[in-house]
């Protein structure tokens, strides 16, 4: 009659444990929702020249908090808003609850998509990794400087390590993939399907080395290398690319307008695309 002693004991620790680790996934869980997220995110954009503003703040099931209306703009001068959000949610990086290291996990709806971002001390700096997921180019109006609109679905990854003191020495690389990408001149120009495009970049010192860039699938197929020196104003970025065009015989009567302005034809001979954004010139 002695021998279910041992199992009835050993039950009893289960279930001790259990309630123990469900006191702390509680207590964790509170920490996670309590920490003043806010602040976390406006100490650390603020090396960088930005400040945040949230609407509110709520629990975020298991560990974290959900911000509604966030938006993000420079400090100096005031302006409009650099990126703006319906909903982020903040949490610990699953590592930083495990050893206590400050690590945040920022998940954003934006542009249509989303980003999922997790950033760690590292080296003196901050280390940042991410990952984009179907964010919509017509809401990134990337080409708007030049008349240009662009609809498609933009992913990809990347990192970047942002050093404490001088933000604009920031380095990092990004894997971009784009698709169903088109491009719509002013009227009358007609419309151009770019197809697929897939791009590998680098970031070092505030020059962006696009390492290649290509386009298929479309009315035209663009092959690209260079770089773009950034700016404060992005529009004052200054351009050195190199890229080569060829275009469906589809689609050659159709954009003949737009190709007799090129200083030679189409096909394996490159271009060079220099000026800025805001001026850009192509030779050949």
């Amino acid at each position: 009659m002695a021998e279910p002693q041992p199992r009835a004991a050993s039950y009893s620790r289960l279930t001790y444990a259990a309630y123990a680790i469900i006191g702390l996934s509680i207590f964790f869980a509170f920490l996670a929702a309590r920490f003043p997220y806010p602040q976390a995110l406006s100490d650390g954009l603020a090396p960088m020249g930005y400040s945040i503003t949230i609407g509110s703040q709520g629990y975020s099931f298991p560990f974290g908090a959900e911000l509604d209306n966030v938006t993000v703009a420079p400090l100096s001068p005031p302006g409009a808003a650099v990126l703006s959000s319906p909903r982020v949610i903040v949490a610990p990086a699953l590592l930083s609850i495990l050893i206590f290291h400050p690590g945040l996990h920022v998940k954003a709806d934006l542009y249509g998509g989303n980003i999922n971002t997790v950033a760690r001390p590292s080296a003196g700096g901050t280390l940042i990794s991410f990952k984009l997921r179907n964010l919509q180019l017509a809401n990134l109006k990337l080409l708007d400087v030049w008349g240009l609109g662009m609809a498609g679905a933009l992913s990809g990854k990347g990192t970047a390590w942002v050093p404490p003191v001088n933000p604009v020495a920031t380095s990092g690389n990004l894997e971009l993939d784009a698709e169903s990408v088109n491009l719509t001149p002013p009227p009358p120009l007609p419309a151009v399907a770019v197809g697929q495009a897939e791009a590998t970049i680098g970031v070092q010192n505030q020059i962006v080395t696009i390492q290649n860039f290509k386009t298929s699938g479309g009315d035209i197929e663009i092959s690209a290398t260079g770089t773009v020196q950034l700016a404060a104003d992005p529009r004052n970025s200054e351009l050195d690319i190199q890229f080569t065009l060829n275009v469906t015989p589809d689609a050659q009567q159709r954009l003949a307008f737009l190709l007799a302005g090129l200083p030679h034809p189409p096909g394996p001979t490159p271009y060079q695309l220099t000026g800025t954004f805001q001026a850009p010139r192509i030779t050949g």
